[in-house]
């Protein structure tokens, strides 16, 4: 693809293919070369891609940017179900030598915008690096995409740097659900190699920035959708400047929902692909008003929630109006819990009861 021409791939079922090369393999589903590309909405699943004595990329799908002088291009990724694509390479020894077991991108250094967006990429493996995604040599933006139990059996579950890589994550679940002991990212020592991490949920060691979330995203199995109490909920961001570049979480997710979903309790957009579609709960509803009662409202020092049906309180999110969960209160089963206000800084805040149901109220703390 040259000549600042896009190529479009949408909407195909690109299942049950195999690369399988004596010498270099690339893209068990498909490869792309070439400059810009937008490959969306399709469903890369069960494809394999092996190399015998030589490196192996991509078990979905591999890119290698090439483009003449002048070319520019965008690569844009969205929306796509990448499953159960498996890359493997015989030759084995320190540095992995099989990347990527669902995509692969290298972008050769060229001035490419590399924007991987709303992506589902789940059960891919590699006996090498990079369950999910591997990268050298560009800058790669990845912004609410849901990667949950990828299998590197080497380095990096997820995410493999290899080369010049520049890794942009925001919103993005990055989890194994099995027991596979791998790190969710790997970056090769390298100087070049640099990782900007906000507002993620990433299994391991908490040690990134402060903004990511290092517990179970709680997202269902089959579906990869969050569940009711998941702490990806409003948990995300809308737009992050980073390094002087603003960033955007794109409008809608992966079932094509606007992002944040339009509900008063949406003042946050979700992290990771799918935003949890909320079905209850809405301020002071005529269905739930007068289900809860909040005493005293405003409070300054303790205030109580008690259900006026029997109905036991456990758990209650406590949120800043700008939707971010500031603290989580688990209880025994009980209709009536008594909330002591500690450090919280004056101001109103949302609280989201869970019961059998889900409950939504405002607290003022003066």
């Amino acid at each position: 693809v040259y000549q600042n021409n896009t190529l479009i791939i949408r909407d195909n079922i690109i299942r049950n293919n195999s690369c399988v090369s004596d010498n270099m393999a690339n893209g068990g589903g498909m490869m792309v070369a070439g400059a810009g590309v937008i490959i969306e909405r399709n469903q890369i699943h069960n494809n394999s891609c092996r190399s015998q004595i030589g490196m192996a990329n991509g078990g979905g799908i591999a890119y290698f940017a090439l483009a003449i002088e002048g070319d520019k291009g965008e690569v844009l990724i969205r929306n796509n179900c990448i499953h159960n694509n498996e890359l493997t390479s015989i030759k084995g020894n320190s540095t992995p030598v099989s990347i990527g077991g669902a995509l692969y991108l290298d972008g050769y250094n060229l001035p490419l915008e590399f924007k991987i967006h709303n992506n589902l990429v789940y059960r891919n493996s590699t006996n090498g690096g990079g369950g999910a995604i591997g990268t050298e040599r560009g800058r790669f933006e990845l912004i609410n995409n849901t990667l949950v139990t990828n299998r590197a059996w080497d380095k990096g579950n997820s995410l493999y740097l290899r080369n010049k890589s520049t890794i942009i994550l925001i919103n993005n679940i990055l989890w194994d659900y099995t027991n596979n002991v791998k790190e969710e990212i790997y970056i090769t020592y390298n100087k070049d190699n640099k990782i900007y991490s906000f507002y993620n949920a990433i299994k391991g060691v908490g040690n990134g920035d402060a903004t990511n979330i290092y517990a179970d995203p709680l997202v269902e199995t089959d579906s990869f959708k969050l569940t009711e109490g998941s702490p990806c909920i409003n948990s995300g961001v809308y737009s992050i400047k980073i390094d002087g570049k603003s960033y955007f979480a794109p409008s809608s997710d992966y079932n094509c929902r606007p992002r944040p979903c339009h509900h008063e309790l949406d003042t946050r957009v979700d992290i990771g692909a799918k935003e949890f579609k909320l079905t209850t709960g809405i301020f002071d509803s005529k269905n739930y008003a007068d289900k809860i009662n909040i005493f005293p409202n405003p409070s300054v020092y303790n205030f109580t929630v008690e259900t006026n049906d029997g109905q036991a309180i456990s758990r209650i999110e406590i949120l800043g109006m700008d939707g971010r969960i500031v603290r989580v209160e688990n209880h025994n089963p009980g209709n009536q819990v008594t909330i002591n206000r500690d450090v919280l800084p004056s101001g109103m805040y949302i609280l989201r009861i869970h019961t059998g149901e889900i409950h939504v109220k405002k607290i003022m703390i003066e």
